[in-house]
């Protein structure tokens, strides 16, 4: 733990890096020799996490974040993205172990809370990935019945009447329909792409296009880990990390990655 004061411990260093590896390195420990153990452990802590964010919001003890919720310390898009993985766990939970009508909607209901009240575009990217664990799970241990193809049919319908109203009629709809929010008439001009990406990626289109641009100019070796700082003009840095190694590193970068 000695990192590079003398003998003093970096904790910064420390509780930003070493920390996380080690919770991440115990928690596969557990879930090789026991899967279902470290299932109920970690749907436990999620599922703790997020009904205290959801107090918090109850009872006002949030930032607002151009009208999005977040607690000191975490960005809505971290609330949503908790959100999503819990149902990431909770989509191989309900297959594994049964559970009732009542205690599937308490478990589910928190976690939508946070993902709506977040407004965070990929929190329901995850949520389609949970759904999609789900349907793959849940068909490879039952049967296909005409009631389990009713329920489909019906939870689909659910879905999208729910989709249609959030769309049209709140500000998580604006959002994703809003496409580019950049910070000028000109940005949005230059770097929109005409396609569906603009609406999917919003303002990020821009990082994406510049990442790719300056991939196109340094193929082989990118321009050098951390550098892309160097290069954007705007205020945030690469969102996707297969960008970043692909801007910063090339192809030999990207295929190490």
């Amino acid at each position: 733990l000695i990192f590079n004061v003398g003998n003093k411990i970096d904790m910064t260093l420390f509780r930003g890096n070493m920390l996380p590896c080690f919770i991440l390195y115990l928690s596969a420990y557990i879930a090789y020799y026991d899967f279902d153990l470290f299932l109920k452990r970690i749907m436990q802590l999620y599922f703790s996490f997020i009904v205290l964010s959801v107090i918090a919001f109850i009872t006002g003890q949030t930032f607002d974040f151009d009208g999005r919720i977040g607690i000191e310390g975490f960005h809505p898009n971290i609330l949503g993205q908790y959100a999503g993985y819990y149902l990431m766990f909770f989509s191989i939970y309900i297959i594994r172990f049964k559970l009732t009508l009542i205690k599937k909607i308490i478990l589910l209901l928190p976690p939508l809370i946070l993902i709506f009240y977040s407004e965070s575009r990929n929190s329901l990217v995850i949520l389609v990935f949970a759904a999609i664990s789900f349907i793959i799970g849940y068909g490879s241990k039952n049967k296909l019945k005409a009631s389990t193809i009713l329920k489909t049919l019906i939870v689909i319908i659910l879905f999208y009447l729910i989709g249609e109203y959030t769309l049209n009629n709140t500000s998580l709809g604006e959002r994703l329909l809003g496409g580019i929010s950049g910070e000028s008439s000109q940005v949005r001009l230059q770097y929109s792409s005409g396609t569906i990406f603009d609406t999917i990626l919003g303002e990020r289109i821009m990082y994406y296009t510049i990442g790719y641009d300056l991939f196109t100019r340094h193929p082989i070796l990118g321009i050098g880990l951390w550098n892309f700082v160097d290069f954007n003009p705007f205020e945030l840095p690469l969102h996707s990390e297969y960008m970043v190694h692909l801007a910063e590193g090339g192809i030999v970068g990207f295929i190490l990655y």
